[in-house]
């Protein structure tokens, strides 16, 4: 039937201009991608995704199924790479959370995955959900200074100014040219001079 369906769809492309062309062919291999999805056949799925990735390769959603595809099929490096591009712009899209909890519950000291969760909570304002999942990456990678730069971030904004100073600067001593954090503890600091509180 997926064959079928297919074969129709090019039947009627010519008459389409070539943005068109490749959303509806796009859709198609999506919707053949799906159906492997259902049957198990995680190779064809994963073809038929990336084949829709490449036909709309700024489709989020597409990229979500591909995401789905290799988390099936146990490709967990792959699904997160895909996961954390998507997920921080979209974090309300239920099935990459998901997909998330999921990688996270699997590999449960996955760092990169607690970090692109943490992201997306901190974007969303969850900021005590983004701390939990910022002080797992560093559980499980001490010297994450992406992490300790946001950690920072957070606790200056909550007013914990000593936290956020320390968090920069240890964001500095891994990553000396991570400008966030440096733009951000000098901020930090010069406030505080400010206040004449110097940390």
């Amino acid at each position: 039937m997926a064959v079928f369906t297919f074969c129709l769809a090019v039947s009627q492309i010519n008459i389409l201009t070539k943005d068109e062309r490749n959303e509806h062919l796009s859709a198609h291999y999506i919707n053949i991608g799906i159906q492997y999805m259902k049957s198990n056949q995680l190779p064809e799925a994963i073809t038929n995704f990336q084949m829709s990735c490449k036909l709309a390769p700024h489709s989020d959603w597409n990229q979500t199924r591909l995401s789905a595809a290799y988390f099936k099929n146990k490709e967990y490096n792959k699904a997160l790479s895909i996961m954390s591009k998507v997920y921080p712009k979209h974090p309300h899209i239920e099935e990459v959370a998901g997909l998330y909890a999921d990688l996270l519950a699997i590999k449960g000291k996955y760092s990169d995955a607690h970090y692109v969760l943490g992201v997306a909570l901190q974007i969303n304002g969850r900021l005590d959900e983004a701390i939990e999942h910022y002080t797992e990456t560093l559980r499980s990678d001490p010297n994450y200074a992406a992490a300790h730069n946001n950690l920072g971030v957070i606790f200056r904004l909550k007013g914990n100014v000593e936290r956020a100073a320390n968090h920069f600067r240890k964001a500095l001593q891994i990553s000396p040219d991570l400008a966030g954090a440096k733009n951000s503890l000098d901020a930090l600091l010069e406030e505080e001079k400010d206040k004449d509180n110097p940390l």
